[in-house]
């Protein structure tokens, strides 16, 4: 395929301003891949040339496209389900808040659960009785703590007498460290006697 210089200029031109067709770009790198060109189109044909053998690494580009489209894909609909879970926190917060206040006013503010304060009377006339039977209850539960804490000053004696021996571990491992000792010196001195 033989072209006039001139047709070629045209050609160019139209090439880097952007509005030649897939055709004309086409006719381009045929002519300046297939024949001997001017010097002044050297630049040209290099150019050219150099993007053929682009051309042919493209498809590794566009695998590497279509990866980086799959990655970007993936961390879309993780960010949609990290959204869909937050509606979830928000619709759960909600309910719960809803359970909240619907047994808040069952319990506090219906008319027929309510005791009225003028209907709780004293059990005791004289406050200094009431004061006395308050302290005898409240020595009484004091008491029956104090009992079932007992029980548990003996695990605390056993606890510290544990962490006594977990020093003993400590022991252990030097007692392994010891035996890759001994095992080191013994083969070096199977391989002394060996030489000699």
């Amino acid at each position: 395929m033989h072209m006039e210089p001139n047709k070629i200029k045209q050609l160019l031109e139209k090439y880097y301003d952007g509005n030649t067709s897939t055709e004309e770009d086409q006719l381009l790198k045929e002519y300046f891949r297939n024949e001997s060109v001017p010097a002044e189109f050297e630049v040209d044909r290099q150019l050219f040339l150099y993007t053929a053998s682009e051309a042919d690494t493209l498809p590794l580009n566009s695998r590497l496209e279509q990866k980086l489209e799959t990655w970007i894909d993936q961390q879309e609909s993780k960010e949609n389900k990290t959204r869909k879970i937050s509606w979830g926190y928000r619709i759960a917060g909600l309910a719960a808040m809803f359970a909240i206040v619907v047994t808040c006013y069952l319990t506090f503010f219906q008319p027929k659960n309510r005791i009225a304060l003028k209907d709780m009377k004293d059990t005791y006339n004289n406050p200094e009785l009431a004061y006395a039977e308050a302290k005898r209850a409240l020595l009484f539960v004091s008491q029956q703590l104090n009992r079932g804490t007992e029980q548990l000053e003996q695990v605390s004696k056993l606890n510290m007498g544990m962490n006594k021996l977990s020093n003993m571990s400590a022991l252990g491992d030097g007692f392994e460290q010891l035996e890759l000792v001994s095992k080191y010196y013994n083969t070096s001195q199977s391989e002394n006697d060996k030489t000699k």
